[in-house]
């Protein structure tokens, strides 16, 4: 189906077929979050970041609701790569994570060492660097400094 889409817009305005296709998909959502991914990718090649990281930004959104984990991730990712700031996603964006992992979370950006963490929670520290590979992963960061970032920015 993309590649027939792709050839369709091989020539044509590729933005503008992109906007109307993610109209078209708004009942199929798995789609739609590719079409606003792609749209962004569009925007940011053409010089428009604004508009790009409204496209993530959707994009994200769309597929956390839809709980499409992964594909959240690269949107996030993305939208972070395009400088942008995610949203709340149920209250903050770590309504994505389990309860162990949100603990984990917070704790973590808060500066505590994997070992503080373990024996606040009563975990093993390979429990802890489990959930903070999970957890991540889920949010697109990088490190504890992005963790604490993000989490600060959301709450």
């Amino acid at each position: 189906m993309l590649s027939m889409a792709r050839s369709v817009l091989a020539g044509a305005d590729e933005a503008g077929l992109l906007a109307e296709a993610t109209q078209e998909l708004r009942l199929a959502p798995g789609y739609r979050v590719r079409a606003e991914l792609r749209l962004g990718d569009v925007r940011s090649r053409d010089g428009d970041p604004g508009s790009a990281r409204k496209h993530y930004r959707l994009a994200t959104d769309l597929a956390t609701r839809a709980g499409y984990g992964e594909l959240a991730a690269v949107a996030r990712g993305r939208l972070l790569a395009a400088r942008g700031r995610l949203h709340r996603t149920n209250g903050s964006v770590t309504g994505l994570l389990t309860s162990a992992e949100r603990r984990v979370a917070e704790l973590a950006a808060l500066g505590t060492t994997n070992r503080e963490v373990a024996d606040t929670l009563l975990v093993s520290q390979r429990t802890v660097e489990w959930h903070l590979t999970n957890i991540y992963r889920k949010l697109a960061v990088t490190g504890r400094s992005d963790l604490a970032r993000l989490l600060g920015d959301s709450g």
